[in-house]
């Protein structure tokens, strides 16, 4: 059975804030703004500190009804805002996600790259590229 948030129109404006959000969904200030910026839930991003994003009511409440539904068609990476994640499984699911994106991006790039190559591709700096060989050897 679907839930009815049609009472959200009448309790908040149709233009709320990422406060308000976090008190409307029940969910951390952090995962708000990880849902805002991978465009979750559709928002304005004003790129400013205060009342950076600017949320428009209706997509809360679709938001809402997919997540009730189970049909959000975006998964959250699971253990991302739980305080009982370890480091390790974090790191370790980050370098996977990071491996997959990787090869995504430079599978047509050539299998030995120069380090200057290397830090225009990854936007790493030449010194941290070279420090990472170094360690290697």
């Amino acid at each position: 059975m679907q839930r009815d948030y049609t009472y959200l129109r009448k309790q908040y404006p149709d233009i709320i804030s990422c406060e308000q959000l976090t008190k409307i969904c029940h969910i951390s200030k952090c995962k708000a703004k990880w849902l805002l910026e991978n465009s979750v839930i559709p928002c304005v991003d004003t790129g400013k500190q205060t009342w950076r994003f600017r949320i428009s009511i209706d997509s809360v409440i679709d938001y809402l009804i997919k997540r009730d539904a189970n049909s959000l068609t975006i998964t959250i990476p699971v253990g991302i805002f739980s305080s009982k994640s370890s480091k390790q499984i974090r790191n370790a699911r980050d370098s996977r996600v990071l491996q997959e994106y990787v090869k995504r991006l430079w599978h047509n790039k050539p299998d030995v790259l120069t380090i200057e190559e290397s830090s225009n591709i990854s936007d790493y700096s030449k010194f941290i590229i070279y420090s990472w060989i170094k360690k290697i050897d």
